[in-house]
């Protein structure tokens, strides 16, 4: 059906104008014209907004993530629930040695080799192993290499972080790797107190114990222990530059209580370590 005109059916037309004839009076078309167009224009501006509304969300999503990739996170968001990873660890250190084919022991250039203690792994005739002090500047660390043909394998830590002698960190890395018991029921921190291994419990203790003429910045000890629920007693010393010593002595022979232990202290551990001396044990 063709869409009709009004001009060409008059009664149609007479009845639209009387209709608006009842009305209010129309508005001047040029402010009818006027408000059209800014009505498409505020149509226009409304839909470029939202637009760049909806690109300026996309936007701050690209950049926040962004964000949260490249910065290290370290906990989670209470606020959000969101888990987020930790952040990385420090590697640990390297001790910058190597071994040769031939099983000898080189330092990287930068790095001095302080001191050796051969073999705490026994590996020998197979293989080789070695107990490390080596420097590299300022910094001391504390190293076991263990070689074979199996490759070459190295614990390192920093110097006095956890034991104050080389000598107790190697006994705790060895026992650990091996599966064994590390020879002494004790060992010294580098704040001077006194920690017990394995099975050990240290139940009463007393530092800077008379034992003898000693250098500035020796350690002493003498303390109560219980070892898988037998009482033990133990005198310990720790010289700077030496091993430390730890004599071990029994309840019911020598002492009744720590404080007479440490009262007859320096007696006992001179007796008992020219004993240990001269059994060729340290």
């Amino acid at each position: 059906m063709n869409d009709l005109d009004v001009d060409d059916d008059p009664e149609l037309r007479d009845a639209l104008h009387a209709a608006v004839a009842c009305g209010p009076p129309a508005a001047p078309l040029d402010d009818l014209l006027l408000a059209a167009h800014r009505a498409r224009r505020g149509r226009g501006v409304r839909r470029a907004a939202g637009g760049l509304a909806v690109a300026a969300v996309a936007a701050a999503a690209v950049l926040a993530g962004t964000h949260l990739l490249a910065a290290p996170v370290t906990g989670g968001d209470d606020r959000t629930g969101l888990a987020t990873r930790p952040a990385e660890e420090q590697p640990p250190p390297d001790l910058e040695v190597h071994v040769t084919s031939e099983g000898r022991l080189v330092a990287s250039p930068g790095t001095a080799i302080e001191r050796t203690v051969a073999d705490p792994l026994g590996r020998e005739p197979s293989g080789r192993s070695w107990g490390l002090v080596v420097r590299r500047g300022d910094t001391e660390l504390w190293g076991l290499v263990d070689w074979s043909g199996a490759g070459t394998f190295t614990s390192v830590e920093p110097a006095r972080v956890r034991f104050a002698a080389v000598e107790d960190w190697l006994d705790h890395v060895v026992a650990a790797s091996t599966g064994t018991v590390e020879p002494h029921p004790v060992y010294f921190t580098p704040d001077g107190s006194l920690r017990g291994t394995g099975p050990t419990r240290v139940v009463a203790v007393r530092t800077g114990v008379d034992l003898g003429p000693a250098a500035d910045g020796t350690f002493t000890a003498a303390a109560e222990l219980r070892v898988r629920g037998q009482r033990r007693w133990v005198l310990a010393r720790l010289r700077p530059g030496h091993a430390p010593v730890y004599v071990l002595v029994q309840g019911d022979r020598f002492a009744d209580s720590l404080p007479a232990l440490v009262r007859d202290a320096r007696s006992l551990y001179g007796d008992l370590f020219s004993a240990l001396a001269a059994g060729g044990r340290r």
